[in-house]
C-alpha cells in the first residue's frame, strides 16, 4: 500500500528533486504573468518545448505552489494555470491537491487528489476521475484510504513527461465541459 509522505524534511527533499527532474526538461525561461485565483504575479516560468508545458513554483507559508500550464507561454503577458500540484509543507491537508506518496520499496511518487476545478460548476474531481485515462492508485492517506492519480515516479527519467501527460489531460478534461483555459 502507497502511503503519503507527511515528515516536513521529506516533503521539502521531495519537492526539490520534483523540480530538479522539471528543469531538466523544461529549460526555457519566460517572464510572464500568471493568474492565481484571486491574484497575478509576475514571474519566470520554465517550458518545455518537447512536452509544450510550463511550470512556476513558489512557497507560501503553508505550502509549495507548483502551478503548470499547457502550451507555450506568452512572454509578458497574462497565462492561464491549468493545473496546480501543491504540495503542503507537512502532514495531510486534502485541501491541497498534491502529494508524494512511497511505497513498501521505498519508491516515492507524485500524486494528486483531482482537485482541478478552479471554482467553476462541473470541473472537479468527479469529472476528472471518470475521464482520466492513466492509472489511479489507493493510498493510505492519514488513516483514510484515498483514490489518486498516480503521475509518475521519481525513479523514472520519464516523470517530466508524464507530468506533461498529467497537465494535457486536465486541459482536455476541462475543454470537454466548455470551459477553456487557453492562454489569453
Amino acid at each position: 500500500m502507497v502511503e503519503i509522505v507527511t515528515e516536513q524534511r521529506l516533503i521539502s527533499r521531495c519537492q526539490k528533486k520534483l523540480i530538479r527532474h522539471l528543469k531538466k526538461t523544461c529549460k526555457e525561461k519566460i517572464k510572464c504573468i500568471v493568474g492565481y485565483k484571486g491574484e497575478s504575479i509576475k514571474t519566470n516560468v520554465h517550458y518545455s518545448s518537447d512536452y509544450n508545458f510550463w511550470f512556476t513554483t513558489n512557497k507560501t507559508e503553508s505550502l509549495y505552489r507548483n502551478a503548470f500550464g499547457y502550451g507555450k507561454p506568452f512572454k509578458g503577458k497574462n497565462n492561464s494555470i491549468t493545473v496546480e500540484i501543491n504540495i503542503p509543507f507537512k502532514n495531510i491537508d486534502r485541501r491541497v491537491g498534491g502529494v508524494f506518496g512511497y511505497d513498501l520499496q521505498g519508491e516515492v511518487m507524485l500524486l494528486h487528489r483531482g482537485r482541478i476545478g478552479g471554482g467553476r460548476k462541473g470541473i472537479g474531481k468527479k469529472l476528472l476521475f471518470e475521464r482520466y485515462s492513466d492509472e489511479t492508485i489507493l493510498a493510505d492517506d492519514g488513516g483514510i484510504i484515498s483514490e489518486f492519480c498516480l503521475i509518475g515516479s521519481f525513479k523514472s527519467e520519464f516523470l517530466p513527461m508524464n507530468i506533461a501527460h498529467f497537465v494535457s489531460q486536465v486541459f482536455e478534461i476541462k475543454n470537454l465541459r466548455g470551459f477553456s483555459t487557453v492562454n489569453a
